[in-house]
């Protein structure tokens, strides 16, 4: 069956709701990669929708293998841990389709340091439309 792009959207965010709150190991096999230069813009974007400032630089990237991995009992495709590491599934590393959907949440969480004032996901992801409620 083929999937709409918003369809494949939606599954993105849906799955990286809550990824980023729950214990994480890598799974075997992830391994880490450069920041190809399509992420600054995609910084750049994050960093003018939420209005924090950071600096890419500092992020570690690992990418997972599987087309989605688990965080704690979480099926996801992306997750941040402290305090600057980004894991995201193999095929969201490059998803420029989807205009880098899953690496933008999880910059987002990065710029915030994880969540916010307990909250794992503040409104500033939905006002940037990174979450789906």
């Amino acid at each position: 069956m083929r999937r709409t792009m918003r369809q494949i959207v939606f599954g993105v965010i849906a799955g990286i709701g809550v990824s980023c709150v729950e214990p994480f190991a890598p799974p075997a096999g992830t391994y880490p990669f450069e920041a190809p230069l399509a992420y600054q813009a995609a910084w750049d974007s994050v960093e003018a929708c939420s209005g924090l400032r950071g600096d890419l630089a500092r992020v570690q990237w690992y990418a997972v293998p599987q087309t989605t991995f688990y965080v704690g009992k979480t099926e996801t495709f992306g997750a941040w841990t402290p305090p600057h590491t980004i894991y995201v599934a193999e095929w969201a590393k490059d998803d420029s389709l989807g205009l880098y959907l899953t690496v933008r949440h999880e910059m987002l969480h990065d710029l915030l340091g994880g969540g916010s004032e307990g909250e794992a996901h503040p409104p500033v992801f939905r006002t940037c439309r990174l979450m789906l409620s």
